[in-house]
């Protein structure tokens, strides 16, 4: 997962993270993808570090878009929250499209439910002591959690290669058996 930090303030609208206002999706209920895809240069911006960008679609809704973000992504989300009983985002749509500008080809979008609430950067230094700790508490509980899944194939969730600052952008695998890697 991509790491997320937001925008300075100016940046951001005033209302994206409001419980209500006008959103694109509001009222809507069948969109194509193509047009999902639009709606991250002109939604409202949650999060944004180049290039990849959160934006509110509706009340309930925000997608995540760049050419990192990967069909894998998506079915990790899925699976933490399954299968690890850690709180995520549920994913209600994740494709690709294709976009010659990006260096894989494609451009990823995950469109999930909106988690309402303060972010941590927003509020930490405000936070008590105590708080502070509880929530760094929390945040090791979750890691050692996910840490502990075993997925018995070595490649990436969703089956598509490994790619990434961690591995290689170039993409690698897929691989027969977890020595390969």
């Amino acid at each position: 997962m991509t790491w997320m930090r937001p925008l300075s303030d100016s940046h951001l609208r005033s209302h994206s993270w409001d419980l209500e206002g006008d959103f694109p999706l509001d009222g809507k209920d069948l969109i194509t993808d193509e047009t999902l895809a639009t709606l991250l240069q002109s939604a409202p911006v949650l999060y944004s570090i180049n290039p990849t960008k959160v934006v509110r679609l509706s009340q309930h809704l925000v997608m995540k878009g760049s050419g990192s973000v990967l069909p894998s992504e998506a079915k990790t989300l899925n699976l933490v929250a399954s299968r690890i009983g850690i709180r995520a985002p549920r994913v209600h749509r994740s494709f690709q499209v294709e976009d010659e500008t990006q260096y894989v080809g494609t451009k990823g979008y995950i469109v999930m439910d909106f988690i309402p609430g303060q972010p941590l950067d927003k509020c930490w230094s405000n936070l008590p002591y105590d708080n502070q700790r509880q929530i760094a508490i929390q945040i090791a509980y979750m890691i050692k959690e996910m840490q502990s899944v075993v997925n018995s194939q070595p490649d990436p969730l969703g089956d598509g290669p490994f790619r990434g600052r961690f591995i290689t952008y170039y993409s690698a695998g897929q691989f027969k058996d977890s020595a390969e890697v």
